[in-house]
């Protein structure tokens, strides 16, 4: 075999093993078709599926989803297969990968907006653009904690303003700029809290994942 190899090369583009009593499985997709590159199509479909699937009314954030949904299956503009989505989606990685402002995106937004055909989909701002992608959020809970660590202001001490330990300030000091005027307290520190359940569903709409996640159920685990 070795020699065979060595002579004559292996089958070009055999990249997934179907000569060796394999079974290829196709899954359903129920007629969803999403083009959008970059693993999203996979991603976007499992989800669009599991979501179909649901007769309740989707509550706010699978609403938002939905409409993210619709835009995946939109072209940019008519002469492009590229997504409405990837677009977006590209844009954002970049601005996080350079730091750049809103004002920056705002300005090349703009300029796509000159140089693209008419009638393209890209959005006008980046406000636009945070709420296309919305249904990829997931909910997060602030909570003031202490400057060292010592506590956090929840529940029965959410009202408090300085630390039972330490005694520091729960807000910044900041000197009034006008007598009377009030404004908002500034935490010094702030705890960003993760809700499970929220994350949990969001596993669970996802068919192959959820098969992983039932095995204490099923008693057998989905490798």
């Amino acid at each position: 075999m070795t020699m065979h190899l060595c002579k004559r090369g292996f089958m070009p583009g055999y990249t997934i093993w179907t000569e060796h009593g394999e079974h290829l499985v196709s899954e359903p997709t129920l007629g969803h078709e999403y083009n959008t590159a970059d693993g999203f199509d996979e991603l976007l479909g499992d989800f669009g599926d599991a979501m179909h699937s649901v007769e309740d009314e989707p509550p706010a954030d699978a609403k938002a989803f939905y409409t993210m949904l619709s835009s995946s299956r939109e072209p940019l503009h008519n002469f492009t297969s590229v997504a409405q989505i990837t677009a977006v989606a590209r844009l954002m990685t970049i601005k996080s990968q350079h730091n750049l402002s809103i004002e920056c995106i705002d300005k090349l937004l703009s300029l796509f907006d000159d140089v693209l055909p008419e009638n393209h989909k890209m959005p006008k701002n980046l406000y636009e653009c945070k709420s296309l992608l919305s249904g990829l959020k997931m909910p997060y809970i602030k909570i003031d904690a202490c400057i060292n660590n010592c506590m956090i202001y929840y529940k029965e001490d959410e009202n408090k303003e300085k630390c039972d330990f330490c005694e520091e300030s729960r807000y910044v000091v900041v000197e009034p700029t006008h007598q009377g005027s009030k404004r908002k307290p500034i935490a010094r520190k702030v705890l960003r809290y993760l809700p499970l359940i929220p994350r949990l569903q969001r596993q669970y709409m996802e068919p192959k994942t959820a098969k992983h996640m039932r095995w204490h159920k099923e008693g057998k685990r989905a490798w």
